[in-house]
């Protein structure tokens, strides 16, 4: 299992977080991870590029917590 397919399958069993777009969410996470990549390579995987994939996912994570926190039933 590659790392989009496990994080795909993550979102999936949290609550269905990619229902709305019918297609398990792949085609928003590619989009994004596409995204990211092609900051990389316009960058030449320079430590700039990097600090700010870095801090794009990290801020990403940060959201995704809040939201999973916002789920679970105490």
């Amino acid at each position: 299992m590659n790392a989009l397919t496990s994080i795909v399958y993550c979102l999936q069993v949290v609550g269905g977080v990619w229902e709305s777009s019918g297609d398990g969410g792949s085609v928003t996470l590619k989009t994004y991870f596409n995204k990211l990549n092609t900051v990389l390579k316009e960058k030449e995987h320079s430590a700039c590029a990097w600090e700010i994939v870095r801090k794009e996912i990290r801020e990403n994570l940060v959201q995704f917590k809040k939201f999973i926190d916002s789920r679970v039933k105490p």
